[in-house]
């Protein structure tokens, strides 16, 4: 089947030549050089030298790459101005939508496929949902981080009145009068894609949560996402819905844009490979000596991300906790406390005697928080096994009892904490002064009584995080500690009625560190008395690994050499 296209390149239209053949097209047009840089940015573009064209890739991506060349109907949806639709509000719903949640659910409503870049407690879910319930689809699948299915079944909890919780091996969610909504993780969803069977039902309403997760083009959660794009494309032709939500609306590499647009609309993005990105939005420098010569990445180019930028427009959407909310300045405080002479001589010896940088780190912060892991020797497995804590003692544990007692009036805080080890210290500390625990971390969610009770059934959860909700807080638990570590307690959680963040420590994840602290940040919090984020310092390497994450960068970097520089001038 051969087709001709006008194409608009660099302001000129040029007749393309279409030739299909099985899994290739051929591609042919007088030489204009715009219009070869753009099939050669296709996926699977090569140059048939003997024949003078070019052939392609037969798949919707380069499809899509044609449409937006000649203006179609696809592209279009891209181009045109948000939908001014209202909400069909929900029966019970609280509160309107704020007027960027609006722009939000317009902006879903129109494109149907984008994404949504949004920095935390800036409210993206609220409008999402909203748009699945005007939507003309009964079945929202929400693919989401494990560690965020509690924070999201809270704020359907919280949206919806008349709900029925669900729960089976495939998923988690609720079912609603006419709609449902099916949650799932990220590895459910993966194992789930690998094993889909042929005619089974797809639904048409799918949202990405934390999408960031699928940055990497080679992982198998990112393959299975790209996968289920072209299903969705094959089975409704441009009525389904895939949104992609984003805690991180700046990525530290803007090559994390390409694999999320690329699910989300493939073909948005010139580029058909990441190779091909990398190559027209950076910098490349030749290794010196080498034959043949091989490039290196050198750095970004500033111009073209500029571009890139604006191309995104009709696909990406992006809103900063500053421009949406009218909330005052956190204040950050760091609480530097005193060591004894015992610590910084057993910190002194793991630095001097350790060759690896991260077994040092780690070390070093297990010690400043008050323990070590007690290990032993498995003959049978012939490795190291752990076996418990040995608890060593730290001025950390004593901050945090008058801290607490500053909080008690209140009766909220929020404590993060790097080990489950550090998790334990705290739980304990806590019941011993009569708080209630929410406990969320690897091994699960939590309530533990002052007594040391735990409870872990689901409502019980639910009651508890709602406690943590200042717009939903009741006061039914007088004391009540939210205890994480960041990474777990971080994404998809609304912890507003606490005024404080307590970092007795960190872990090793800057976006966690940054999705955690802005958990308590919202337009629901006591805006008289703000919010304070206090940190911990006890050992030159806990300050260290605060200011890197903070400024997002990796803790890869911190050297053998650069810890013991830190402890030459301690005395």
């Amino acid at each position: 089947m051969k087709i001709t296209l006008t194409c608009i390149v660099a302001r000129k239209k040029i007749p393309v030549e279409l030739t299909f053949c099985g899994k290739i097209i051929e591609v042919r047009f007088s030489y204009f050089a715009p219009m070869v840089e753009e099939v050669k940015a296709m996926k699977g573009a090569k140059w048939n030298n003997e024949l003078k064209y070019w052939t392609v890739e037969n798949c919707k991506r380069n499809l899509f790459s044609f449409d937006i060349l000649v203006r179609g109907p696809k592209f279009q949806r891209y181009l045109r101005p948000q939908s001014a639709m209202s909400p069909c509000y929900i029966e019970g719903t609280p509160s309107p939508l704020w007027a960027h949640q609006q722009d939000i659910y317009q902006f879903i409503m129109t494109r149907q496929r984008c994404l949504v870049g949004a920095e935390p407690r800036t409210g993206k879910t609220r409008p999402t949902l909203q748009a699945f319930w005007d939507s003309p689809f009964e079945d929202c699948v929400w693919v989401t981080t494990k560690s965020a299915e509690l924070g999201l079944e809270r704020e359907l909890y919280k949206w919806f009145p008349k709900r029925i919780l669900i729960s089976d091996q495939s998923y988690s969610g609720l079912v609603l009068p006419t709609k449902r909504i099916h949650i799932m993780s990220y590895d459910k969803f993966t194992s789930l894609m690998k094993e889909f069977p042929v005619g089974r039902k797809l639904h048409g309403f799918w949202v990405f949560d934390e999408c960031h997760k699928l940055k990497t083009p080679s992982a198998q959660r990112t393959e299975q996402a790209m996968r289920l794009s072209e299903m969705l494309e094959d089975v409704y032709d441009g009525k389904e819905y895939l949104i992609g939500l984003s805690g991180t609306p700046s990525p530290k590499d803007p090559s994390d844009w390409w694999a999320q647009c690329e699910i989300i609309r493939s073909g948005y993005i010139r580029e058909g490979e990441l190779a091909k990105f990398k190559k027209r939005y950076g910098f490349y420098k030749p290794w010196d000596g080498s034959t043949p010569a091989w490039e290196r990445f050198e750095g970004w180019n500033k111009e073209e991300i500029h571009l890139l930028s604006q191309r995104l427009v009709g696909l990406v959407k992006v809103y900063f906790q500053k421009d949406c909310m009218d909330l005052p300045p956190v204040r950050e405080e760091i609480v530097e406390l005193t060591p004894s002479k015992t610590l910084l001589r057993v910190a002194k010896m793991i630095v001097d005697t350790e060759d690896n940088a991260l077994k040092a780190r780690t070390r070093l912060r297990q010690i400043s928080d008050g323990f070590e892991y007690a290990t032993e020797y498995n003959e049978a497995t012939n490795k190291i096994e752990r076996k418990g804590l040995n608890f060593v003692g730290s001025p950390k544990i004593d901050r945090l009892k008058e801290d607490l007692d500053e909080y008690e009036e209140v009766g909220r805080v929020i404590v993060y904490a790097g080990f489950q080890g550090s998790i334990d210290i705290i739980r304990q500390t806590c019941n011993e002064l009569g708080w209630f625990v929410l406990q969320v971390d690897g091994r699960g969610r939590f309530l533990f009584k002052p007594d040391g009770t735990q409870v872990s059934d689901r409502e019980t959860i639910q009651m508890a995080l709602g406690e943590m909700d200042r717009s939903s807080d009741t006061h039914t638990i007088e004391k009540l500690a939210f205890v994480a570590e960041p990474d777990s307690g971080g994404t998809g959680l609304e912890l507003s009625a606490s005024p404080v963040i307590i970092y007795y420590s960190n872990s090793d994840s800057g976006e966690g560190r940054m999705q955690s602290k802005r958990r308590a940040y919202s337009n629901n919090m006591d805006k008289q008395r703000g919010l304070t984020i206090i940190d911990y310092i006890l050992l030159p390497t806990d300050k260290l690994i605060r200011d890197k994450l903070n400024t997002k960068e990796e803790l890869q970097s911190i050297s053998m050499g650069e810890m013991k520089e830190l402890f030459t001038t301690v005395s």
